[in-house]
């Protein structure tokens, strides 16, 4: 099987709970499509996990990727990718209750991982009993 999944020229379509694996393609392929996802599991795909595009026969329809849920990837060159790496952003979008984030990898590409832990920042405290100095560019005292 080619992609696992193929959503082509649709609207209102939401997946909930679904895995894709061992296409020689893509797990899930949204051409031209709105697609919502509630919980994915991609892995083994030869193309990568998820590809959101225009596909080969474009008639003008935006594709858009809404990730609701959990999502990973394994094994695959690729997590979620667009055609156009340009477009990515207008493309895919995470929810606030996803657990998910949209950041760029260490080559410059959009990539879909999992929220990282905001780090945690105890602000200075008015008494500076210590006798240290407060940095004056952060206002900590060391």
């Amino acid at each position: 099987v080619k992609h696992g999944i193929n959503v082509f020229k649709a609207t209102g379509v939401k997946l909930t709970g679904i895995s894709s694996s061992n296409n020689t393609g893509t797990g899930l392929t949204v051409n031209e499509s709105e697609v919502t996802v509630d919980g994915l599991a991609t892995e083994n795909n030869g193309w990568g996990g998820v590809n959101v595009g225009l596909g080969a026969d474009p008639s003008g329809g935006t594709p858009t990727l809404i990730l609701d849920g959990p999502y990973t990837s394994s094994n695959e060159p690729k997590g979620v990718y667009t055609d156009d790496p340009d477009e990515f952003l207008g493309y895919v979008t995470v929810t606030s209750d996803s657990g998910l984030e949209l950041v760029k990898d260490g080559n410059g590409n959009w990539v879909v991982r999992e929220k990282a832990d905001e780090p945690v920042v105890t602000p200075p405290t008015e008494d500076n009993t210590s006798g240290n100095r407060p940095n004056p560019s952060t206002g900590v005292s060391f």
